[in-house]
């Protein structure tokens, strides 16, 4: 199962509850994110003049990039064993 503990059955009701709720809040934070860049980037262009097609170009250019970044991160501390954290 994908979530955030990488809950199992062994687990207790509370920790999958758990589970839930951190998976959830987090994909909130995730679209929150991405709103506000998206809202950032619309901000920027009607200051600069920067016409509505070239605007979706930055975007979709600026997503695209940052997620090549966190896949490539994502990979990167997966490969190396730092992830999950040892707590």
């Amino acid at each position: 199962m994908d979530s955030t503990l990488e809950q199992t059955d062994q687990h207790s009701l509370a920790y999958r509850c758990l589970d839930v709720v951190i998976s959830y809040v987090l994909e909130v934070f995730v679209v929150l994110f991405w709103h506000g860049l998206w809202t950032l980037e619309d901000l920027y262009s009607n200051q600069c003049g920067i016409e509505y097609e070239m605007s979706a170009w930055i975007s979709v250019v600026s997503s695209k990039s940052s997620i090549a970044v966190s896949m490539h991160q994502n990979y990167l501390s997966r490969s190396l064993d730092f992830w999950p954290p040892s707590l």
